[in-house]
């Protein structure tokens, strides 16, 4: 996963020009930073999924390699040229 490797350019490659007007480097910076210190990302439970034409809901958790767990969580996606990426996230 590309934020939990630390591959800032990768990680921004998955989210639309809407985030990324608002997600500086340093914002993903600290995020990644923050995934550290949590141990790194141990996986990801994809909880609900709503797919309508080009956009989708996804709800999920987070379980981190240190036991701890995020729940509850949700992006919307948006299909850009084909390929899904985050126009939303509800952290």
């Amino acid at each position: 996963m590309a934020i939990d490797d630390g591959d800032y350019y990768k990680a921004r490659s998955y989210l639309t020009s809407t985030i990324l007007d608002n997600f500086t480097q340093s914002d993903c910076t600290r995020q990644m930073e923050e995934f550290d210190k949590l141990g790194g990302i141990n996986n990801i439970n994809i909880t609900k999924e709503e797919i309508k034409d080009d956009v989708a809901q996804v709800h999920f958790d987070i379980e981190f390699t240190n036991g701890f767990a995020q729940r509850s969580l949700a992006l919307i996606l948006t299909k850009v040229d084909g390929k899904w990426k985050i126009y939303r996230t509800f952290f």
